[in-house]
């Protein structure tokens, strides 16, 4: 009687060691695709400003618009070529922040999203356009709202 109870609770313990060791492997293989993903995004920064970004990026208060564009550069209806580089004059611009903004237009070509500045309407120097980036710094592409919107339906 002993013995069959003892050997039951190996088999327990045994089971659920096995579904301890699966959910273990599936959040490694969850953190590892994660650490490969920013990774390769790091890689498309220009080297010299690579660091600034990944700082700019741990930042527990940093930007939110430029976690959101991180997370996706391009439009969803883009392939993202192979070696492909952020622009300098974008990276520099996402670092900089000179005001509030958000990814809201693409490359009509590229799909490479850039920011759209944020103004209060109580803004006393409000600028004439809230684009940053009227023609994609990447390929010369004209941006868009709709290039950013496609495929979203």
């Amino acid at each position: 009687m002993i013995t069959r109870a003892l050997g039951r609770r190996v088999a327990d313990l045994a089971r659920r060691q096995a579904e301890a060791a699966e959910r273990h492997a599936a959040v490694n293989a969850a953190v590892d695709a994660g650490h490969a993903e920013r990774v390769a995004f790091l890689m498309r920064v220009p080297d010299d400003l690579r660091m600034a970004v990944g700082i700019a990026l741990c930042d527990p208060n940093g930007d939110d618009a430029l976690h959101s564009w991180a997370a996706q550069p391009f439009a969803r209806w883009a392939t993202v070529p192979a070696g492909f580089q952020f622009p300098r004059a974008l990276v520099e611009w996402l670092l900089s922040r000179p005001h509030s903004w958000f990814p809201g237009h693409a490359c009509e070509r590229c799909g490479l999203k850039v920011p759209l500045l944020i103004f209060d309407s109580t803004d006393p120097t409000p600028r004439p356009s809230i684009v940053v980036f009227p023609m994609c710094p990447a390929c010369g592409g004209a941006t868009s709202h709709t290039a950013a919107a496609r495929g979203l339906a």
